[in-house]
């Protein structure tokens, strides 16, 4: 984007957002570009990738411009740094070569003023839209009637494009010894785009099994990308907490580490937001619904007892109870020594 939000046309998209996450991880860039543009990455010296701000100001338009990633690398062989900027494109857009050049030009002014050298600057565009990016890669071929003796004097420039439209099963399968999580993370974003509710299923198997697999070696970054990935395909396929809740409780065996890491996310997206009481009467619904979805209608009055506790901490208990006692009886244990029955 060239502005910052002014309205809810301009906010992030989920897809925006999740990109902006996977590859705020400089491991993640290091293995992208070694991975899917070695022709790139064989001039960079990789250790040497360090992320910049994405804010440039334009003296020439008197704004801030704004990218999704920047990246300054050292070339080998070479006292020599150059910029990469990536910009992310769910959907074909024209307008992202002037996005580009705009941003380009804003780094040259940078320069100029400071009287250094023009820094080398090039572009990625990551593109994971429905079907094949339909521009040309060459920005003079948007000029197809200039004459040939005349194109050499005329602006061009190429970006480089990774289309995940183009990007096989196999391709993503190089991964898995290098990087776990860029894998998985590129898979979400390349299904979420065009996928339906069974590639839903078929991603949270998969996180499931990072988790329970590749805990001890990722830590707390898998259990991030657990996180974030249910958010962004919660908001993707445009299903509501209810929605997602059900699938999990229908599979909670299949399920349990992202049941736990679901669980979570509510209580801190609740907390974050500062939400307190919204997020009492939401974990109250949760826990209706969830033994509902379970063990069919439950008596008007453990509803009514439920709607009654409004200790946070023992809502999410109960909640965790929920999607996990075997019996009614075990919750109306716990039911009867909540704190508002003491």
């Amino acid at each position: 984007m060239t502005n910052p939000p002014k309205n809810s046309k301009d906010l992030p998209t989920p897809h925006d957002t999740f990109f902006k996450f996977l590859f705020g991880n400089l491991q993640n860039i290091k293995d992208f570009l070694g991975t899917f543009f070695p022709q790139l990455s064989e001039h960079l010296v990789l250790n040497s990738v360090e992320l910049k701000p994405t804010e440039k100001f334009s003296h020439l338009r008197n704004q801030s411009l704004y990218l999704d990633l920047v990246v300054k690398a050292k070339m080998k062989g070479q006292d020599l740094h150059i910029y990469l900027i990536f910009e992310h494109k769910a959907n074909p857009d024209r307008e992202v070569y002037l996005q580009l050049l705009r941003y380009k030009l804003a780094c040259w002014e940078e320069d100029l003023k400071h009287k250094k050298p023009y820094t080398p600057i090039l572009a990625i565009i990551f593109y994971q839209g429905k079907n094949k990016w339909p521009y040309p890669m060459k920005f003079s071929e948007f000029f197809p009637t200039i004459p040939k003796e005349l194109k050499d004097h005329h602006l061009d420039f190429e970006p480089f494009l990774f289309d995940l439209t183009k990007i096989k099963n196999e391709d993503l399968q190089r991964l898995i010894s290098r990087n776990r999580i860029l894998r998985m993370g590129l898979e979400v974003l390349k299904r979420a785009q065009w996928g339906n509710k069974e590639d839903f299923l078929t991603l949270l198997e998969d996180l499931e099994d990072l988790l329970r697999e590749h805990k001890a070696e990722y830590g707390e970054e898998v259990v991030l990308l657990a996180e974030m990935s249910i958010i962004y395909l919660q908001r993707a396929f445009k299903m509501s907490a209810m929605e997602v809740e059900k699938m999990l409780q229908k599979r909670r065996e299949k399920f349990k580490s992202i049941i736990d890491v679901w669980v979570e996310r509510g209580i801190k997206q609740g907390i974050k937001q500062g939400i307190q009481q919204g997020l009492i009467i939401n974990t109250q619904d949760l826990i209706i619904e969830a033994l509902e979805e379970r063990f069919g209608p439950i008596p008007a009055s453990w509803k009514e007892r439920i709607k009654k506790i409004e200790d946070l901490e023992y809502l999410k208990k109960l909640h965790r109870a929920a999607v996990k006692v075997n019996t009614l009886k075990e919750m109306e244990l716990l039911l009867k020594n909540s704190p508002d029955e003491m």
